[in-house]
């Protein structure tokens, strides 16, 4: 399946799809190590009024590009059906092994409602979907996801708040 963006640092090579799901996550070598593999994905929901839409649904159009001279992804997703917009920008940091996401949520709806963002990973470390490892840390308000050496911090902010809600368990069963 083709990419739509593909944004590194020479260390980490992060590759989203034409959904802007996260599809190939290569970690500490470019080519090698992709930690999130051919069948699975991190991908991006929106909860409104009790439906809750990935943006791999039909009801959403995405599009995806890059700032003018810069190595920032932008997807621009609508749905008609929410009426929701988002914009998400993208960015894998040059001087750290840091992928970052920055979602703006546009509400298209002339009443007041609660807009909630999820973000779902299948991590699948060293390649291999065996001894997975995450759980929350209520320290730093973070998901750990690790296997031996690697370790992946996953964090969230809003209005200077962490992330309230979480999950960690097996998948694909």
């Amino acid at each position: 399946m083709p990419r739509s963006l593909s944004l590194g640092n020479g260390n980490m090579l992060v590759c989203l799809d034409s959904r802007a799901s996260v599809r190939d996550f290569y970690f500490p070598y470019v080519g090698l190590e992709n930690h999130v593999a051919t069948r699975h994905t991190h991908r991006v929901g929106v909860l409104v009024d009790g439906d809750l839409k990935w943006l791999s649904h039909p009801s959403w159009k995405v599009s995806i590009n890059c700032d003018r001279d810069t190595f920032v992804g932008n997807t621009k997703a609508v749905n008609e059906d929410l009426n929701i917009d988002l914009s998400i920008s993208d960015v894998v940091y040059n001087e750290k092994n840091i992928f970052l996401r920055k979602v703006k949520i546009y509400n298209k709806s002339d009443r007041r409602r609660e807009v909630k963002l999820y973000f779902g990973q299948e991590f699948e470390l060293y390649e291999s979907h065996r001894g997975d490892t995450a759980y929350f840390d209520p320290q730093d308000n973070s998901i750990i996801h690790y296997k031996g050496r690697r370790v992946f911090l996953i964090g969230g902010i809003q209005d200077e708040k962490s992330f309230d809600d979480y999950t960690t368990g097996i998948f694909e069963i």
